[in-house]
């Protein structure tokens, strides 16, 4: 990952401009921010893992993810008392949980088989469907936020993933332009941007098997086809 201050430097060479005269380094170090965020939201190339300690009965299986936490993708149990199992379980809407818990959202069971989501970061939760009767961990797979950049003092790195960096280099050159009134220029770095995302988009997790079809749902047919 660059540092922030090569990537302010590389921006400014972008910018036709060595050192701030029209743009400062706060700026366009806040621009970066904005962007390295705005990738994470649209792509959710920012892929984690997280864990949820789980203690023994006396909850209601509900539990806060990780304040920085955009979308969760699988989520396995584990009881610790077996090192060995992790147990992947369904994902489900929250209004579709209603016809499996009916009027007994809290009932404990040894393993859980379900999950659902509620709000959204940094207050997302996860309920958990049945209530583990027995200690345990969730692991959880991620799509998260980046880690932010200082911009009042800059130092760091910026948080990015390592093929794609340039693209928040774009963005930052939009904003300036766009700040300087440079139409013309703006929307160029702009659908520079754009074209970027897209790709980011279209190759989805480009590191796995971006093509592959995974099936989540009862007897032959997929349940986003099979569910009301």
């Amino acid at each position: 990952m660059p540092s922030v201050a090569d990537a302010v430097t590389s921006i400014r060479e972008r910018l036709n401009e060595a050192a701030a005269s029209q743009w400062s380094d706060q700026q366009i170090r806040r621009w970066l921010d904005e962007g390295i965020r705005d990738i994470a939201r649209r792509t959710f190339h920012y892929q984690d893992s997280d864990t949820i300690a789980i203690t023994a009965s006396a909850n209601d299986g509900i539990h806060t993810c990780a304040t920085d936490v955009l979308r969760i993708n699988q989520v396995y149990w584990q009881a610790t008392a077996d090192t060995t199992q992790k147990y992947p379980l369904q994902a489900r809407q929250w209004a579709v949980m209603d016809q499996y818990w009916g009027n007994r959202q809290d009932m404990e069971s040894g393993w859980p088989a379900m999950w659902a989501t509620r709000g959204y970061a940094p207050t997302l939760t996860i309920k958990i469907f049945p209530v583990p009767s027995v200690a345990g961990t969730l692991f959880l797979n991620v799509a998260r936020l980046p880690a932010a950049i200082n911009v009042a003092a800059g130092g760091g790195n910026i948080d990015s993933p390592e093929a794609w960096t340039e693209v928040a280099y774009f963005y930052c050159e939009y904003m300036a332009r766009r700040k300087d009134r440079d139409l013309e220029y703006a929307m160029e770095s702009k659908g520079q941007y754009e074209s970027l995302i897209a790709s980011m988009i279209e190759n989805g997790d480009y590191t796995n098997a971006p093509d592959e079809f995974t099936w989540n749902g009862r007897n032959y047919l997929p349940d986003w086809l099979t569910s009301g």
